[in-house]
């Protein structure tokens, strides 16, 4: 399986739990879904459940975007002489540069992305683009997610505090700001509120949560959840991640802090929001080998062994 994208955990309500079910309709009307990921080491997007490889082959593929009629991916590929970052428009590459790219976010004809590069120490950097001019956001660390809000352009991740750990930061317009030690790994914009999705080791144990306005909303009371996607729906926030239960991992997303656990060794990456439906991306080892999964209102579908699935988006005709 190409490793060019890794989710990193760092050890790191109500509880509702479900089984889930086989999915035969991947398409409700008037309605595409789209799931990017890796399948068997290459970048593949799949529309309705049917996967596409997305250039050469060996690449991996990461979040998507979607702008108009447009679907943007993230892609990458590890080379001998390091990391290459670019991104799909419509299946078509654009090459960004070396680095390592992770999150995409449209705003009008300006393509915005946000991921890490190595500086000339080694040490990997955070770092974000914006129509392939790069800027080094200056710190050690990696950038997971970003977000534009009218002239304002917000970029989430985690960066090396002076004993080596991890911190939880956000940079706004290039101005960085540590949250908390752990990671801040996504992030949903509504008006003057930002929303920021990860984990705070800092609170009591590794929490699983989101910061509203910098302020920690812990949606778990005890140790091991994780948090990978965020989204705002009216005035409901959904988490996405995992839950460490009874020696188990569980996917997991929560609706204002109540949880709804799902399948034993799974992780859920990707969260979307359509009216009443909700859809998450993710991957389980309940086989062998991992296999990408896809999951519509807590009905699961094998989108294929070798694979993972890290971001969905919903597209209504």
């Amino acid at each position: 399986m190409n490793h060019y994208y890794k989710i990193i955990l760092f050890a790191l309500l109500t509880t509702v739990v479900t089984g889930c079910k086989k999915s035969n309709d991947n398409n409700p009307g008037g309605t595409d879904i789209y799931v990017s990921g890796t399948l068997n080491s290459k970048a593949t997007l799949w529309k309705n459940g049917i996967p596409s490889t997305l250039g050469d082959g060996t690449s991996a593929a990461g979040r998507i975007a979607v702008s108009g009629t447009d679907i943007y991916v993230t892609g990458g590929t590890s080379t001998s002489s390091g990391n290459q970052a670019f991104y799909f428009k419509n299946g078509a590459q654009v090459n960004v540069g070396a680095g390592q790219c992770d999150a995409i976010a449209i705003n009008g004809a300006d393509v915005y992305l946000a991921g890490t590069i190595v500086n000339a120490s080694g040490y990997s950097e955070a770092a974000c683009w914006k129509n392939g001019i790069l800027t080094d956001l200056g710190a050690q660390g990696y950038a997971y997610a970003i977000a534009v809000s009218g002239t304002d352009v917000y970029v989430t991740g985690l960066t090396a505090n002076s004993t080596g750990g991890a911190e939880a930061t956000y940079w706004k317009n290039g101005i960085r700001t540590n949250l908390a030690p752990g990671s801040a790994t996504c992030i949903a914009v509504a008006g003057s509120d930002v929303y920021i999705g990860g984990w705070n080791n800092g609170a009591g144990g590794s929490l699983g949560g989101y910061w509203k306005n910098g302020q920690f909303v812990t949606v778990a009371d005890d140790s091991g959840a994780s948090v990978f996607d965020i989204k705002l729906s009216g005035s409901d926030v959904y988490l996405a991640g995992s839950v460490f239960n009874a020696d188990y991992t569980y996917a997991a997303y929560w609706k204002n802090g109540v949880l709804t656990q799902i399948n034993a060794f799974t992780y859920i990456y990707g969260i979307a929001i359509s009216g009443n439906n909700l859809y998450l991306a993710g991957q389980d080892f309940i086989v062998n080998n991992p296999r990408a999964i896809f999951c519509e209102n807590n009905q699961v579908s094998n989108f294929g062994i070798d694979g993972s699935a890290l971001s969905v988006a919903i597209v209504t005709q």
